[in-house]
This record gives structure tokens, sequence and C-alpha cells, in this order.
């Protein structure tokens, strides 16, 4: 007696990170992840299911999933994953630039440098250790504050996990010049001593 192989090669169930979605020849799911987890169980138990769970990057992502049935019969599914631009999750907690801590609000700040300074140094702290920082001069992405002058903007950019933004701002001003004239004296602590000729 012979058993025929079963030529069953549809797929049962469909889960994107414990969320079912409904299953046809070609699915969609939305998510603002670049992993995510995704099962896929064929109606017949001695089918298989082959596909690559491939990072996502922003936008469409196509996944080729094919089911193999017993017998050889193959059958291809495509599932869509659209990777949309959440709100990001990291945060700075610290930015130094120069000698002072830029302190901000609704993710904007102000600072003063000496009209000379041209260059600064920063330094950092984010919330999350997997989150990383980009940092924009007018719109260029660099890596060393060189150059500045007064109406500058410095873009902060830090992307979470998963590539998701949260944008921080700083507008660069420059510090009144301090002119100081001294006739037949000199300055103390800011004050002009006139001195007495005889």
């Amino acid at each position: 007696m012979i058993i025929e192989k079963s030529k069953d090669n549809s797929i049962k169930e469909v889960s994107i990170d414990d969320e079912q979605i409904t299953v046809s020849d070609n699915m969609n799911f939305k998510t603002e992840k670049k992993h995510v987890d995704i099962k896929i169980e064929a109606n017949d138990s001695k089918a298989k299911v082959e596909f690559e769970n491939k990072e996502l990057s922003l936008g469409e992502n196509t996944i080729n999933i094919v089911v193999i049935a017993e017998n050889g019969d193959k059958k291809n599914y495509t599932l869509t994953i659209n990777k949309i631009k959440g709100k990001g999750t990291a945060t700075i907690k610290k930015f130094v630039l120069g000698s002072s801590e830029v302190e901000f609000e609704n993710n904007k700040a102000t600072i003063t440098k000496l009209k000379n300074e041209t260059s600064l140094d920063y330094s950092y702290e984010l919330s999350d250790a997997k989150a990383k920082l980009k940092i924009y001069l007018n719109e260029k992405e660099i890596t060393k504050l060189e150059s500045l002058k007064e109406n500058d903007k410095i873009k902060l950019i830090v992307l979470d996990e998963n590539d998701n933004e949260n944008t921080y701002e700083i507008i660069i001003t420059n510090s009144p010049a301090i002119v100081s004239t001294i006739i037949n004296g000199h300055a103390v602590n800011g004050r002009i001593h006139i001195c007495k000729l005889t």
C-alpha cells in the first residue's frame, strides 16, 4: 500500500511580536521596531516553512515565505513589514558644551560663547547605553564643533535601539564685547580708577 505524501503547503497561523495577522498570499504589518519576532505555522506539521527574519529599515521591508509540502510542492507568500518612524525613547541625560552643562527646555536651548571662541569641546550622557548620538552643525553632520559663529544651530539627534529619533536644538549667541576705555588711569575689577595728575 502506497501512502501519498501530503501536498498541503498552506499556512495555519502567522504572528508577529505575539500579534496574530490575517493569513493571505500577501500580508502586511506595521511597526516602529527594528527587530520583530515572526512565528509561522504550517497547516501540515510535515510541511517546512522557510523565511529570513532580517533587520528592518525605515519604510517597506519584504520578507519572502516559502512553504514546502511533504511531497515537495512549494508555495510562496509575501510579508511586507512597514517600519515607520516613531518617537525615540532615548534621551540626553547630560550634555556639556565647553565648561557648562546645557539646560534644555522642551528639547531646546541657547548658549552664549565668547566672540573669539570658534571651537567648543563637548561631552554627553544618554539615557540608554544602546542609543547613539548624531551631531549636526547647520544641518551638516560633524564630529567636532569648530568654526562656530553667532546664530549657528547645533542639532543633536538621539537614536534609540530601533533607530527612532529624539531631536534637540542649541542656538549659539556671542556674549557682548567688553570695551574698556582708560583715560589717565587703570581698570580694576571692571571699574575705571582715574589717576590725578600733578
